[in-house]
């Protein structure tokens, strides 16, 4: 909770460096079991700017900066950061998701042809979630 309440003031100040000030309090939080990603180098950009990239290992965060990693595996687009605030105020971040998507206010892309499909099987099974 206390991350969440950090996370809505950096983006509120559209200030990356605020939130990688705080980091200590998002390493170790686990990913939900759902979510298609394990072990990967996520490249986060908002409003089609580098916002900055997590470290997800075994479905936990290690890691992120407010930097482009070169090493990305996905690529994750935010219109803007009112859709952030929504998944912080969600219930039910799949459902959340899955309207977000549908929307065209976030999309995910896979770095390779590897990440590519399996992103294509995750969001068919996604839908047949819940």
């Amino acid at each position: 909770m206390l991350f969440s309440l950090t996370f809505m003031s950096a983006l509120d100040n559209f200030n990356c460096q605020t939130l990688e000030s705080q980091k200590s309090l998002a390493i170790g939080q686990k990913i939900p079991d759902k979510a298609p990603f394990t072990d990967e180098i996520i490249n986060l950009y908002l409003e089609n700017q580098t916002y900055g990239n997590l470290i997800l290992v075994n479905k936990t965060i290690s890691d992120f900066s407010c930097s482009e990693n070169e090493n990305a595996t996905y690529k994750v687009y935010v219109k803007n950061t009112s859709v952030i605030q929504k998944f912080m105020e969600s219930n039910d971040s799949l459902q959340t998701y899955k309207n977000e998507t549908s929307s065209g206010n976030i999309e995910i892309k896979g770095v390779g042809l590897g990440r590519q499909i399996k992103l294509f099987f995750a969001k068919i099974a996604l839908n047949f979630i819940h």
